[in-house]
């Protein structure tokens, strides 16, 4: 028998780099980030170099060496209860104003309805 398309809850493309086609990615994916906004999407990867641009300072004074930090299988650290409010969360490139996030579909989100069609 073939297989005609494969469904996955995964979000690290492993089954589109091992070769699969038609592939649905029911929780999405977690190497871009779009704007919560407009919808405007980007690589994480840029977007992650740009929190660490713009948060320099702050990273200095709050976030312990990698090699310290409590890195998780989801590819989060965990953080110990560090003063936030000079964090800054870069704006959307596109319109300007919106909240930039993973494309994945976390704990207790709805999967989007055309990934559901």
């Amino acid at each position: 028998k073939h297989i005609h398309g494969l469904v996955t809850q995964n979000v690290d493309r492993l089954h589109l780099r091992a070769g699969s086609r038609n592939v649905v990615e029911l929780h999405g994916h977690n190497d871009h980030v779009q704007c919560l906004s407009c919808g405007y999407q980007k690589p994480r990867n840029e977007y992650q170099l740009l929190l660490e641009e713009v948060n320099r300072d702050w990273a200095k004074k709050n976030f312990a060496p990698v090699k310290e930090a409590d890195i998780r299988a989801d590819g989060d650290a965990h953080l110990c209860n560090e003063d936030f409010h000079e964090f800054e969360v870069p704006a959307c490139d596109a319109c300007g104003d919106g909240i930039l996030m993973p494309t994945v579909v976390f704990f207790g989100g709805s999967i989007p309805v055309e990934v559901k069609d």
